[in-house]
């Protein structure tokens, strides 16, 4: 039976695989979230253990996931957005619902842009290669019949606690969006090494406390994605109208982020706290 570290990659590359085909014709929004969530997964195995894998392999690994994975972003943040449109034009005054509708009508142009340009880079020859560089490097970096990498990504995720409960010191609701940003990928990078450790009761109740926190941390990075896109569109030519519910939905989204900056810091402060600390040390054994 192959190594957890392995077997998780190859399920993971394989679910990659899946997921580009079925975007191959008119992507939908789940499967485009679930083809970027395990091409990220893929990369945090590769970024967290990249000390130890093979080079020049594993950059080049690296190199590829990220690349590919940057290529459906930005479908993805305009599918998150489209999907909340009626909750966007109802929080507009009164009378600003057409200047509304006229930026969503503008936003699903874009989206449907997006959607195409992922359909053919997904078709091309570029991708194709990548895929063949994957399936050649892959396997030569992450096969391990001794489970030497399993022991190696205990102690990552060991490590990334301690600095996941280090932020929950420092960061308060007036920190800069980027150090709550990176918090955000650490929390991201711990979840995926603790997806590969062995099944348990302590697993299922510490991966359940994480997925709180990323829910708040995920709100307030929604917040700060839609606002720089916002600031975007400003510069685009609207009409009055438009220009007017573009305003509205700067301050309203302003409120929205200080909002969710002020659940963060006693959110992570749950999650870092004693109990969940022991459940990790539980999991892991004493690191001896």
């Amino acid at each position: 039976m192959p190594a957890a570290v392995d077997s998780y990659a190859r399920q993971w590359w394989d679910i990659v695989r899946r997921h580009a085909a079925a975007c191959g014709t008119q992507p939908q929004p789940e499967t485009v979230h679930q083809l970027r969530t395990h091409l990220r997964r893929l990369r945090a195995l590769a970024d967290q253990l990249r000390g130890d894998l093979p080079q020049p392999a594993v950059g080049q690994v690296r190199g590829t996931l990220r690349d590919i994975t940057g290529r459906t972003g930005q479908l993805r943040d305009l599918d998150v957005l489209i999907a909340t449109e009626e909750a966007w034009v109802a929080m507009l005054p009164p009378g600003l619902e057409p200047g509304g509708r006229e930026v969503w009508q503008h936003l699903r142009r874009e989206q449907q842009w997006a959607r195409e340009l992922l359909e053919g880079y997904l078709a091309g020859d570029l991708f194709r290669g990548q895929c063949r560089v994957l399936e050649r490097l892959l396997p030569e970096i992450f096969t391990d019949p001794q489970g030497h990498l399993d022991g190696l990504l205990a102690d990552r995720v060991r490590r990334t606690w301690e600095q996941v409960a280090k932020d929950a010191g420092s960061l308060d609701a007036d920190s800069p969006p980027e150090s709550w940003h990176r918090l955000r990928k650490r929390a991201k990078r711990l979840r995926y090494g603790l997806e590969v450790q062995p099944a348990s009761k302590d697993r299922r109740r510490l991966l359940a406390a994480l997925r709180r926190l990323q829910g708040r941390l995920g709100a307030f990075n929604d917040t700060a994605v839609q606002h720089a896109l916002l600031v975007r569109l400003a510069r685009d030519e609207w009409s009055p109208a438009a220009l007017q519910a573009l305003g509205a939905w700067r301050v309203l989204l302003y409120q929205r982020q200080r909002a969710e900056a002020r659940r963060l810091p006693a959110a992570l402060s749950r999650f870092a706290g004693p109990v969940n600390a022991r459940l990790l040390e539980r999991m892991l054994g004493n690191g001896a």
